[in-house]
């Protein structure tokens, strides 16, 4: 707005005007493709959620459960946590899919176009593993398949953010990236220490723990964020 005053009264007070040259948040020239995205955020977002109820009722809730169950309960309840991943993943995969829709002026698409692949060549992967008689190393090759799409993601998040003008949502995927390659190095020296001192182990074994609730917590935020400043541009909450 720009201040506007009567030439023939000077004492008139200052009315404003409008001044269209000036727009903090500028529209998407491609609002419907946007929205996807934002939709694609909130799967990604959720398949997270049951990712992370999976693994903690694997670890924590279906022992104590299991307790003097039936074989037959026992069962139920694994197939059930099991289902519970299986979703988590298939959702993520979707979520994934609808960030397709980013605009080629993001310069993401390349990179989600390449996560999308690696998702779909770690899920095959893992399918083989568990149908089919194959070595220990290939459902080991599956968690590669899948952290390397996760990575090509976060630096996907990063382009979005540049592309929505929020620098500290992009400085926020750049930590994630790093907390990555803190995991990555740790995870190979955690399994080097292995054969040394057990003590070292179960230390690394901490450290990366935290990292990874950390990463985990930074990750969901970020996406969250991404999702409202997306769906801000929009007009929508």
């Amino acid at each position: 707005m720009a201040p506007s005053q009567d030439p023939l009264n000077p004492y008139a007070p200052t009315q404003t005007i409008p001044d269209d040259s000036f727009d903090p948040m500028p529209a998407f020239a491609f609002p419907q493709a946007m929205s996807r995205v934002a939709t694609g955020l909130s799967l990604v977002y959720w398949s997270i959620a049951l990712i992370v109820l999976s693994v903690i009722g694997g670890r924590f809730v279906v022992p104590l459960m299991m307790r003097g169950a039936s074989m037959g309960t026992m069962m139920v309840i694994a197939f059930a946590m099991g289902l519970v991943m299986m979703l988590g993943v298939l959702l993520g995969l979707v979520g994934r899919v609808f960030c397709l829709a980013i605009p080629q002026a993001s310069r993401a698409r390349g990179l989600i176009n390449a996560a999308v692949a690696f998702d779909l060549a770690a899920i095959l992967t893992w399918t083989i593993s568990w149908v089919v008689a194959v070595p220990f190393w290939t459902y080991s090759l599956g968690n590669l398949l899948s952290l390397t799409a996760t990575a090509l993601f976060f630096l996907y998040l990063k382009r979005l953010a540049a592309y929505l003008q929020r620098a500290d949502l992009e400085g926020n995927a750049k930590s994630l990236m790093v907390m990555v390659a803190v995991l990555f190095v740790g995870g190979i020296a955690a399994a080097v220490a292995v054969y040394f001192v057990d003590m070292i182990m179960g230390l690394f074994g901490v450290v990366l723990l935290v990292i990874m609730i950390l990463l985990l917590l930074r990750y969901i935020r970020l996406l969250s964020n991404l999702r409202k400043a997306i769906l801000g541009r929009l007009g929508t909450r």
